[in-house]
Protein backbone atom coordinates (compact mmCIF):
# COMPACT_ATOMS: atom_id res chain seq x y z
CA UNK A 1 0.00 0.00 0.00
CA UNK A 2 2.86 2.35 0.78
CA UNK A 3 4.49 1.87 -2.63
CA UNK A 4 1.21 2.50 -4.41
CA UNK A 5 0.50 5.73 -2.55
CA UNK A 6 3.99 7.10 -1.95
CA UNK A 7 3.61 9.89 -4.48
CA UNK A 8 -0.19 10.09 -4.58
CA UNK A 9 -1.92 13.36 -3.81
CA UNK A 10 -3.39 12.35 -0.45
CA UNK A 11 -4.87 14.58 2.23
CA UNK A 12 -4.37 11.97 4.97
CA UNK A 13 -2.23 8.87 5.47
CA UNK A 14 -3.06 7.46 8.90
CA UNK A 15 -1.56 4.28 10.35
CA UNK A 16 -3.14 2.48 13.30
CA UNK A 17 -0.44 1.00 15.50
CA UNK A 18 -0.46 -0.21 19.09
CA UNK A 19 0.70 1.18 22.43
CA UNK A 20 2.79 -2.00 22.69
CA UNK A 21 5.20 -0.43 20.20
CA UNK A 22 5.76 2.41 22.67
CA UNK A 23 5.54 0.79 26.11
CA UNK A 24 6.29 -2.85 25.15
CA UNK A 25 4.71 -5.85 26.81
CA UNK A 26 6.18 -9.15 28.04
CA UNK A 27 5.90 -11.84 25.36
CA UNK A 28 5.01 -9.41 22.56
CA UNK A 29 8.41 -8.31 21.27
CA UNK A 30 7.51 -9.15 17.65
CA UNK A 31 4.21 -7.30 17.96
CA UNK A 32 5.98 -4.28 19.46
CA UNK A 33 8.61 -4.20 16.69
CA UNK A 34 5.97 -4.35 13.95
CA UNK A 35 4.01 -1.47 15.43
CA UNK A 36 7.15 0.58 16.04
CA UNK A 37 7.86 0.18 12.32
CA UNK A 38 4.51 1.84 11.53
CA UNK A 39 5.47 4.80 13.72
CA UNK A 40 8.77 5.14 11.84
CA UNK A 41 6.97 4.88 8.51
CA UNK A 42 4.86 7.92 9.39
CA UNK A 43 8.01 9.89 10.23
CA UNK A 44 9.68 8.73 7.00
CA UNK A 45 6.77 9.96 4.89
CA UNK A 46 6.69 13.33 6.59
CA UNK A 47 10.42 13.75 6.01
CA UNK A 48 9.66 13.30 2.29
CA UNK A 49 7.02 16.03 2.45
CA UNK A 50 4.12 13.55 2.32
CA UNK A 51 1.22 13.24 4.76
CA UNK A 52 1.75 10.65 7.47
CA UNK A 53 0.43 9.98 10.94
CA UNK A 54 0.69 6.98 13.24
CA UNK A 55 -1.66 6.62 16.19
CA UNK A 56 -0.69 3.98 18.74
CA UNK A 57 -3.92 2.78 20.34
CA UNK A 58 -4.55 1.27 23.71
CA UNK A 59 -7.49 -1.03 24.40
CA UNK A 60 -10.91 -0.05 23.08
CA UNK A 61 -13.95 -1.34 24.92
CA UNK A 62 -16.82 -3.02 23.07
CA UNK A 63 -14.95 -3.38 19.75
CA UNK A 64 -11.70 -4.86 18.45
CA UNK A 65 -9.61 -7.91 19.19
CA UNK A 66 -8.79 -6.75 22.73
CA UNK A 67 -12.49 -6.50 23.58
CA UNK A 68 -13.03 -10.08 22.39
CA UNK A 69 -10.46 -11.28 24.96
CA UNK A 70 -11.37 -8.73 27.62
CA UNK A 71 -11.60 -11.18 30.53
CA UNK A 72 -8.11 -12.57 29.93
CA UNK A 73 -6.54 -9.18 29.26
CA UNK A 74 -8.27 -7.41 32.11
CA UNK A 75 -6.49 -9.39 34.81
CA UNK A 76 -3.07 -8.34 33.58
CA UNK A 77 -3.93 -4.76 32.58
CA UNK A 78 -5.84 -3.72 35.69
CA UNK A 79 -2.95 -4.66 37.98
CA UNK A 80 -0.75 -2.15 36.12
CA UNK A 81 -3.36 0.61 35.93
CA UNK A 82 -4.53 -0.18 32.39
CA UNK A 83 -8.07 0.88 31.59
CA UNK A 84 -10.40 0.78 28.60
CA UNK A 85 -11.73 3.74 26.64
CA UNK A 86 -15.06 3.79 24.84
CA UNK A 87 -15.47 4.00 21.05
CA UNK A 88 -16.85 7.51 21.50
CA UNK A 89 -13.70 8.56 23.37
CA UNK A 90 -11.51 6.93 20.73
CA UNK A 91 -13.23 8.68 17.85
CA UNK A 92 -13.00 12.01 19.63
CA UNK A 93 -9.28 11.47 20.26
CA UNK A 94 -8.74 10.55 16.61
CA UNK A 95 -10.53 13.69 15.44
CA UNK A 96 -8.30 15.86 17.62
CA UNK A 97 -5.08 14.13 16.54
CA UNK A 98 -5.92 14.32 12.85
CA UNK A 99 -6.65 18.02 13.28
CA UNK A 100 -3.36 18.59 15.10
CA UNK A 101 -1.49 16.61 12.41
CA UNK A 102 1.24 15.21 14.67
CA UNK A 103 3.54 12.48 13.33
CA UNK A 104 3.12 9.96 16.15
CA UNK A 105 0.82 9.85 19.14
CA UNK A 106 -0.47 7.43 21.76
CA UNK A 107 -4.07 7.06 22.90
CA UNK A 108 -4.66 4.93 25.97
CA UNK A 109 -6.47 5.02 29.28
CA UNK A 110 -4.27 4.60 32.36
CA UNK A 111 -4.59 5.05 36.09
CA UNK A 112 -1.11 6.42 36.64
CA UNK A 113 -1.33 6.23 40.44
CA UNK A 114 -1.75 2.43 40.18
CA UNK A 115 1.01 2.25 37.56
CA UNK A 116 3.46 4.19 39.75
CA UNK A 117 2.92 1.81 42.67
CA UNK A 118 3.01 -1.38 40.58
CA UNK A 119 6.08 -0.64 38.42
CA UNK A 120 9.34 0.19 40.15
CA UNK A 121 11.68 0.50 37.14
CA UNK A 122 10.03 2.79 34.64
CA UNK A 123 11.45 4.04 31.32
CA UNK A 124 12.79 7.62 31.55
CA UNK A 125 10.22 8.98 29.16
CA UNK A 126 7.43 7.69 31.43
CA UNK A 127 9.06 9.38 34.40
CA UNK A 128 8.95 12.65 32.45
CA UNK A 129 5.34 11.97 31.51
CA UNK A 130 4.30 11.32 35.09
CA UNK A 131 6.03 14.43 36.41
CA UNK A 132 4.55 16.56 33.63
CA UNK A 133 1.13 15.06 34.30
CA UNK A 134 1.40 16.00 37.98
CA UNK A 135 2.37 19.57 37.10
CA UNK A 136 -0.47 19.74 34.59
CA UNK A 137 -3.00 18.63 37.20
CA UNK A 138 -1.57 21.08 39.74
CA UNK A 139 -1.80 23.96 37.29
CA UNK A 140 -5.36 23.03 36.41
CA UNK A 141 -6.77 22.96 39.92
CA UNK A 142 -8.89 25.98 39.11
CA UNK A 143 -10.22 24.32 35.95
CA UNK A 144 -11.18 21.07 37.65
CA UNK A 145 -12.95 22.80 40.54
CA UNK A 146 -16.40 24.36 40.32
CA UNK A 147 -15.28 27.73 39.04
CA UNK A 148 -18.70 29.30 39.63
CA UNK A 149 -18.63 28.35 43.30
CA UNK A 150 -15.11 29.70 43.69
CA UNK A 151 -16.09 32.86 41.87
CA UNK A 152 -18.94 33.57 44.28
CA UNK A 153 -16.62 32.98 47.24
CA UNK A 154 -13.95 35.32 45.86
CA UNK A 155 -13.95 39.08 46.58
CA UNK A 156 -14.95 41.25 43.64
CA UNK A 157 -11.44 42.69 43.32
CA UNK A 158 -9.92 39.21 42.86
CA UNK A 159 -12.44 37.66 40.47
CA UNK A 160 -10.60 38.73 37.33
CA UNK A 161 -7.41 37.02 38.53
CA UNK A 162 -9.37 33.83 39.25
CA UNK A 163 -10.90 33.84 35.78
CA UNK A 164 -7.53 34.53 34.16
CA UNK A 165 -6.12 31.47 35.94
CA UNK A 166 -9.13 29.40 34.90
CA UNK A 167 -8.92 30.51 31.26
CA UNK A 168 -5.19 29.81 31.10
CA UNK A 169 -5.91 26.21 32.04
CA UNK A 170 -8.75 25.89 29.54
CA UNK A 171 -6.73 27.39 26.67
CA UNK A 172 -3.74 25.21 27.54
CA UNK A 173 -5.98 22.14 27.47
CA UNK A 174 -7.60 23.07 24.15
CA UNK A 175 -4.28 23.87 22.43
CA UNK A 176 -2.34 21.14 24.28
CA UNK A 177 0.37 23.62 25.22
CA UNK A 178 3.31 22.48 27.37
CA UNK A 179 2.82 25.44 29.72
CA UNK A 180 0.15 27.99 30.49
CA UNK A 181 0.04 30.84 27.96
CA UNK A 182 0.52 34.52 28.67
CA UNK A 183 -2.79 36.28 29.20
CA UNK A 184 -2.02 39.05 26.70
CA UNK A 185 -1.12 36.82 23.74
CA UNK A 186 -3.89 36.43 21.17
CA UNK A 187 -5.58 33.05 20.86
CA UNK A 188 -4.83 32.77 17.16
CA UNK A 189 -1.22 33.80 17.71
CA UNK A 190 -1.00 30.75 19.97
CA UNK A 191 -2.16 28.51 17.12
CA UNK A 192 -5.90 28.32 17.73
CA UNK A 193 -8.06 27.48 14.71
CA UNK A 194 -11.83 27.71 14.22
CA UNK A 195 -12.48 24.19 15.53
CA UNK A 196 -10.45 24.87 18.66
CA UNK A 197 -12.39 28.11 19.11
CA UNK A 198 -15.61 26.10 19.13
CA UNK A 199 -14.10 23.68 21.66
CA UNK A 200 -13.12 26.56 23.97
CA UNK A 201 -16.61 28.04 23.68
CA UNK A 202 -18.13 24.65 24.58
CA UNK A 203 -15.85 24.38 27.62
CA UNK A 204 -16.97 27.82 28.79
CA UNK A 205 -20.62 26.90 28.35
CA UNK A 206 -20.15 23.72 30.38
CA UNK A 207 -18.26 25.54 33.15
CA UNK A 208 -20.79 28.38 33.44
CA UNK A 209 -23.96 26.45 32.54
CA UNK A 210 -27.05 28.29 33.73
CA UNK A 211 -25.23 31.56 34.45
CA UNK A 212 -23.59 32.45 31.15
CA UNK A 213 -23.73 31.28 27.54
CA UNK A 214 -20.75 32.09 25.33
CA UNK A 215 -21.54 33.29 21.83
CA UNK A 216 -20.16 31.58 18.74
CA UNK A 217 -17.84 34.54 18.20
CA UNK A 218 -16.64 35.00 21.77
CA UNK A 219 -12.97 34.29 20.97
CA UNK A 220 -13.09 36.78 18.09
CA UNK A 221 -14.80 39.46 20.19
CA UNK A 222 -12.37 38.91 23.08
CA UNK A 223 -9.25 37.51 21.37
CA UNK A 224 -7.00 36.91 24.39
CA UNK A 225 -7.27 35.63 27.94
CA UNK A 226 -7.09 39.06 29.61
CA UNK A 227 -9.93 40.61 27.60
CA UNK A 228 -12.05 37.45 27.82
CA UNK A 229 -11.58 37.38 31.61
CA UNK A 230 -12.73 41.01 31.90
CA UNK A 231 -15.77 40.16 29.79
CA UNK A 232 -16.62 37.20 32.01
CA UNK A 233 -16.29 39.34 35.15
CA UNK A 234 -18.91 41.70 33.74
CA UNK A 235 -21.21 38.85 32.69
CA UNK A 236 -20.84 36.73 35.83
CA UNK A 237 -20.37 39.37 38.51
CA UNK A 238 -23.13 39.50 41.07
CA UNK A 239 -25.18 42.70 41.07
CA UNK A 240 -24.06 44.84 43.93
CA UNK A 241 -26.76 46.09 46.30
CA UNK A 242 -27.22 49.79 45.79
CA UNK A 243 -27.59 51.95 48.90
CA UNK A 244 -31.11 53.19 49.58
CA UNK A 245 -31.64 56.75 48.40
CA UNK A 246 -31.54 59.38 51.11
CA UNK A 247 -34.67 61.34 51.85
CA UNK A 248 -34.04 65.00 51.14
CA UNK A 249 -36.05 67.84 52.57
CA UNK A 250 -35.61 69.83 49.38
CA UNK A 251 -35.49 68.55 45.81
CA UNK A 252 -31.99 68.06 44.53
CA UNK A 253 -31.15 70.65 41.92
CA UNK A 254 -29.22 69.38 38.94
CA UNK A 255 -27.18 71.50 36.56
CA UNK A 256 -28.66 71.85 33.12
CA UNK A 257 -26.92 69.58 30.59
CA UNK A 258 -24.53 71.35 28.30
CA UNK A 259 -25.07 70.92 24.60
CA UNK A 260 -22.46 68.64 23.13
CA UNK A 261 -21.29 69.26 19.60
CA UNK A 262 -20.04 66.40 17.52
CA UNK A 263 -16.46 66.81 16.42
CA UNK A 264 -13.62 64.95 14.77
CA UNK A 265 -10.10 65.02 16.11
CA UNK A 266 -7.39 63.83 13.73
CA UNK A 267 -4.62 62.44 15.90
CA UNK A 268 -2.75 60.43 13.27
CA UNK A 269 -2.67 60.27 9.51
CA UNK A 270 -1.07 58.16 6.80
CA UNK A 271 -1.48 57.99 3.06
CA UNK A 272 -0.20 56.40 -0.13
CA UNK A 273 -0.47 58.30 -3.40
CA UNK A 274 1.05 57.91 -6.85
CA UNK A 275 4.57 59.31 -6.65
CA UNK A 276 4.26 59.80 -2.87
CA UNK A 277 4.65 56.93 -0.40
CA UNK A 278 3.82 59.11 2.64
CA UNK A 279 2.31 62.45 3.65
CA UNK A 280 5.55 64.45 3.52
CA UNK A 281 6.31 63.21 -0.01
CA UNK A 282 2.76 64.04 -1.10
CA UNK A 283 3.02 67.55 0.33
CA UNK A 284 6.34 68.06 -1.50
CA UNK A 285 4.83 66.75 -4.76
CA UNK A 286 2.02 69.31 -4.50
CA UNK A 287 4.36 72.17 -3.61
CA UNK A 288 6.58 71.40 -6.60
CA UNK A 289 3.61 71.02 -8.93
CA UNK A 290 4.86 67.71 -10.29
CA UNK A 291 2.58 65.34 -12.17
CA UNK A 292 2.41 61.73 -10.98
CA UNK A 293 0.92 60.51 -14.27
CA UNK A 294 3.25 58.12 -16.12
CA UNK A 295 3.23 56.03 -19.27
CA UNK A 296 2.86 52.60 -17.71
CA UNK A 297 3.74 51.51 -14.21
CA UNK A 298 7.14 52.72 -12.95
CA UNK A 299 7.63 49.37 -11.17
CA UNK A 300 7.39 45.80 -12.54
CA UNK A 301 4.10 44.94 -10.79
CA UNK A 302 1.65 43.12 -13.04
CA UNK A 303 2.06 40.32 -15.53
CA UNK A 304 2.20 40.21 -19.29
CA UNK A 305 -1.20 40.84 -20.81
CA UNK A 306 -2.77 41.85 -17.49
CA UNK A 307 -4.57 45.20 -17.38
CA UNK A 308 -2.11 47.92 -16.31
CA UNK A 309 0.76 45.43 -16.57
CA UNK A 310 4.09 46.40 -18.13
CA UNK A 311 3.10 45.13 -21.57
CA UNK A 312 -0.66 45.73 -21.48
CA UNK A 313 -1.99 47.06 -24.75
CA UNK A 314 -3.88 50.33 -25.18
CA UNK A 315 -3.17 53.79 -23.82
CA UNK A 316 -6.27 53.59 -21.65
CA UNK A 317 -4.54 50.97 -19.53
CA UNK A 318 -0.94 52.20 -19.72
CA UNK A 319 -1.36 55.94 -19.15
CA UNK A 320 -2.23 56.81 -15.56
CA UNK A 321 -1.12 57.49 -11.99
CA UNK A 322 0.09 54.32 -10.27
CA UNK A 323 0.95 53.61 -6.63
CA UNK A 324 4.33 51.93 -6.34
CA UNK A 325 5.38 49.05 -4.12
CA UNK A 326 2.04 47.27 -3.87
CA UNK A 327 3.95 43.98 -4.21
CA UNK A 328 5.98 44.65 -1.04
CA UNK A 329 3.20 43.81 1.41
CA UNK A 330 4.49 42.05 4.55
CA UNK A 331 1.75 39.44 4.84
CA UNK A 332 3.16 37.57 7.84
CA UNK A 333 3.37 40.79 9.87
CA UNK A 334 -0.43 41.00 9.70
CA UNK A 335 -0.95 37.27 10.25
CA UNK A 336 -1.91 36.57 6.63
CA UNK A 337 -0.58 33.68 4.60
CA UNK A 338 1.50 34.83 1.62
CA UNK A 339 -0.53 32.65 -0.76
CA UNK A 340 -3.67 34.44 0.44
CA UNK A 341 -2.07 37.87 0.08
CA UNK A 342 -1.56 37.31 -3.65
CA UNK A 343 -5.32 37.32 -4.23
CA UNK A 344 -6.02 40.30 -1.95
CA UNK A 345 -7.07 43.53 -3.60
CA UNK A 346 -4.06 45.89 -3.24
CA UNK A 347 -6.40 48.32 -1.49
CA UNK A 348 -6.83 45.79 1.33
CA UNK A 349 -3.05 45.63 1.70
CA UNK A 350 -2.74 49.43 1.58
CA UNK A 351 -5.53 49.85 4.16
CA UNK A 352 -3.72 47.55 6.59
CA UNK A 353 -0.38 49.29 6.07
CA UNK A 354 -1.67 52.87 6.30
CA UNK A 355 -3.81 52.08 9.36
CA UNK A 356 -0.71 50.87 11.16
CA UNK A 357 1.27 53.89 9.97
CA UNK A 358 -1.49 56.27 11.12
CA UNK A 359 -1.33 54.82 14.62
CA UNK A 360 2.45 55.20 14.63
CA UNK A 361 2.04 58.78 13.41
CA UNK A 362 -0.27 59.39 16.39
CA UNK A 363 2.25 57.88 18.80
CA UNK A 364 -0.21 55.12 19.74
CA UNK A 365 1.05 51.63 20.50
CA UNK A 366 -1.28 49.39 18.41
CA UNK A 367 -1.14 46.75 21.13
CA UNK A 368 -2.89 49.06 23.59
CA UNK A 369 -6.03 49.05 21.44
CA UNK A 370 -6.53 45.28 21.62
CA UNK A 371 -9.87 44.40 23.16
CA UNK A 372 -11.04 48.02 23.19
CA UNK A 373 -14.16 49.51 21.63
CA UNK A 374 -12.31 51.28 18.82
CA UNK A 375 -14.04 50.89 15.47
CA UNK A 376 -13.06 50.82 11.81
CA UNK A 377 -14.97 52.91 9.29
CA UNK A 378 -13.72 52.95 5.70
CA UNK A 379 -15.10 54.33 2.48
CA UNK A 380 -14.57 51.73 -0.22
CA UNK A 381 -15.77 51.35 -3.78
CA UNK A 382 -16.29 48.29 -5.93
CA UNK A 383 -13.31 46.06 -6.65
CA UNK A 384 -12.10 45.22 -10.13
CA UNK A 385 -9.15 43.23 -8.83
CA UNK A 386 -10.98 39.95 -9.29
CA UNK A 387 -10.91 40.65 -13.05
CA UNK A 388 -7.14 41.10 -12.85
CA UNK A 389 -6.83 37.81 -10.97
CA UNK A 390 -8.96 36.02 -13.56
CA UNK A 391 -6.82 37.36 -16.41
CA UNK A 392 -3.67 36.05 -14.72
CA UNK A 393 -5.20 32.55 -14.41
CA UNK A 394 -5.20 32.73 -10.60
CA UNK A 395 -8.11 31.30 -8.62
CA UNK A 396 -10.52 34.11 -7.81
CA UNK A 397 -11.41 34.41 -4.12
CA UNK A 398 -14.25 36.42 -2.61
CA UNK A 399 -12.48 37.41 0.61
CA UNK A 400 -9.64 39.16 -1.18
CA UNK A 401 -11.96 41.62 -2.90
CA UNK A 402 -14.82 42.18 -0.43
CA UNK A 403 -14.96 45.56 1.30
CA UNK A 404 -16.43 44.09 4.48
CA UNK A 405 -13.47 41.74 4.70
CA UNK A 406 -11.05 44.66 4.23
CA UNK A 407 -12.25 46.46 7.37
CA UNK A 408 -12.53 43.13 9.17
CA UNK A 409 -8.86 42.47 8.51
CA UNK A 410 -7.94 45.77 10.17
CA UNK A 411 -10.13 45.06 13.20
CA UNK A 412 -8.74 41.55 13.53
CA UNK A 413 -5.10 42.60 13.13
CA UNK A 414 -5.47 45.23 15.88
CA UNK A 415 -7.82 43.19 18.09
CA UNK A 416 -10.55 45.84 17.99
CA UNK A 417 -14.00 45.04 19.39
CA UNK A 418 -15.93 48.04 18.05
CA UNK A 419 -17.91 48.26 14.80
CA UNK A 420 -16.15 47.46 11.53
CA UNK A 421 -18.02 49.13 8.69
CA UNK A 422 -17.25 49.42 4.99
CA UNK A 423 -19.31 52.08 3.24
CA UNK A 424 -19.82 52.25 -0.52
CA UNK A 425 -21.49 55.58 -1.31
CA UNK A 426 -19.66 56.12 -4.62
CA UNK A 427 -18.06 59.59 -4.46
CA UNK A 428 -19.29 60.20 -0.90
CA UNK A 429 -17.88 57.00 0.61
CA UNK A 430 -15.08 58.61 2.63
CA UNK A 431 -17.32 61.45 3.80
CA UNK A 432 -19.99 58.98 4.92
CA UNK A 433 -17.35 56.95 6.76
CA UNK A 434 -16.18 60.04 8.66
CA UNK A 435 -19.80 60.87 9.48
CA UNK A 436 -20.29 57.38 10.95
Amino acid sequence: MHRATEHSDLDFFILFSSRVGVMSNPGQANHAAANAFLDQLAGHRRAMGLPGQAIAWGAWSEIGEAAEQKDRIERQRSALGGRWFTPQQGLKAMERLVRQDVATSVVMSMDWTVFEEAVEERPPFLEDLLSADAKFDEGHSTSSADVLTRLRETPVSERCSLLVSFLKGEVQAVLRLPSTPDSSVGFFDLGMDSLMAVELRNRLNRAFAGDYTASNTVVFDYPDIASLARHLVEELGEVETEPAPQTLSEPLSRPAPRPVEDGIAIVGIACRFPGAPDLDAFRQLLEEGRSAVTDGRPDPVGGDGVSAGPTAGGDAYRHGAFIEGIDRFDARFFGIRPIEARTMDPRQRLLLETTWQALEDAGIDPGTLRGGRAGVYAGLGGSEYRDVIAQSSEEVGYFGTAGSVAVGRVAFALGLSGPAMALDMTCASSLAALHQ
